[in-house]
């Protein structure tokens, strides 16, 4: 372990104009897909809470604070997971208009505890989430095995641990720390 925290990069281009994308990863209206079936709610507005809610709004798998907000290119929030006690991170959405019908998606999470849960599942769960994305948004829907995975998780949602009712995740911390994080990380 270092005690320096990591930061992680993606990025993937979509076959659409820059408002459509924005759009779809900014939506407080309906089920995203490509956020694992979740609802954004949240006014979008610096300072705001925001939490990523099953459609019954029961369970909360991810939620955070509203940092910076300038649409169409730059959506900033803290992260925390629902499922984990690590201390809450910071992601960064950039679009970049690359021509007229052509979007650049870049998020960039940083403060990551090296060895913490958070770390390891944000490594393949952002390329899914931007995957996903770029296939919602030019298809009009997942490939059928993303649409099977996320019916199955839906159906075994009854199994998920109490901490991700929302009534108790609304309760935790989602503010960054006010001190750097080290390597050290709060899972138990």
């Amino acid at each position: 372990m270092t005690d320096a925290p990591a930061d992680a990069v993606f990025s993937i281009e979509i076959d659409a104009p820059i408002a459509r994308v924005w759009d779809a990863v900014t939506d407080t209206t309906a089920v995203s897909p490509p956020m694992f079936n979740c609802v954004l709610h949240s006014t979008l507005e610096p300072g705001a809470r925001m939490d990523y809610t099953d459609k019954a709004e029961k369970r909360c798998f991810l939620f955070g604070e509203v940092i910076e907000i300038t649409p169409p290119t730059r959506f900033v929030h803290t992260f925390v997971f629902g499922f984990y006690n690590d201390l809450p991170t910071r992601v960064e959405w950039e679009l970049e208009e690359l021509s007229a019908g052509r979007t650049r998606v870049t998020v960039k999470h940083t403060g990551l505890a090296e060895g913490s849960k958070t770390n390891r599942d944000i490594r393949s769960g952002w390329p899914t989430i931007l995957r996903r994305f770029k296939e919602q948004i030019e298809r009009g829907r997942l490939p059928l095995t993303d649409r099977i995975k996320l019916g199955v998780m839906n159906a075994m949602s009854f199994m998920l641990p109490k901490r991700l009712l929302k009534s108790n995740t609304d309760t935790r911390p989602s503010a960054l720390p006010t001190t750097p994080p080290t390597g050290e990380h709060t899972d138990e």
